[in-house]
């Protein structure tokens, strides 16, 4: 099995209108760490890399990422 890392350097994909938050297009560089599209997130996923190796895929990882899309008016459908 691949590492995270590994995925995210070397495989690049674009999906269509599958972001956990709007439906928009996203990569499968934040599919992967369950962000939603950089339309909806623009920070660099090197740091939510660092954070899910951290927290793995539990709730407190996923409420970061709700706290921050609420911090900047993007929260659409993304939950915890």
């Amino acid at each position: 099995m691949y590492s995270v890392e590994w995925v995210i350097k070397n495989m690049k994909a674009i999906f269509m209108e599958i972001c956990p938050n709007c439906g928009n297009e996203i990569s499968d560089e934040r599919l992967l760490l369950g962000l939603p599209c950089d339309k909806c997130l623009k920070n660099n996923i090197e740091k939510y890399l660092m954070l899910r190796k951290k927290l793995d895929m539990s709730i407190k990882y996923r409420r970061i990422l709700v706290k921050e899309l609420s911090k900047n008016e993007r929260l659409i459908n993304y939950r915890s």
